[in-house]
């Protein structure tokens, strides 16, 4: 990767799209596996860290994925924004 920024902006209205491509795909994905309780999609995507070794990899491309949580257990769920068609698989450089 070069030394230049690498960004994924997430379409407008990607909340939605989520939630409508989540729910056609697997109908009960709203409802916690654990204790069967509805789930909240978080605000924002997040990005996970990369570990290889004793530490995390900065310089790698990563996929932002949607984070569904259960409020009464705690139990989350992410779901990759690239596999689920959201987003080309390259990001642009900035």
């Amino acid at each position: 990767m070069s030394e230049a920024a690498r960004t994924r902006d997430l379409p407008d209205g990607w909340r939605d799209r989520f939630i409508e491509i989540l729910l056609d795909k697997a109908p009960e994905a709203d409802l916690c596996a654990r204790c069967k309780t509805k789930l909240t999609l978080a605000e924002d995507a997040i990005t996970p860290a990369i570990w290889k070794g004793s530490g995390p990899v900065m310089d790698v491309d990563t996929y932002p994925q949607a984070m569904l949580v259960c409020e009464n257990c705690g139990d989350t769920s992410y779901f990759n924004q690239v596999a689920l068609g959201m987003l080309d698989s390259e990001p642009e450089e900035i």
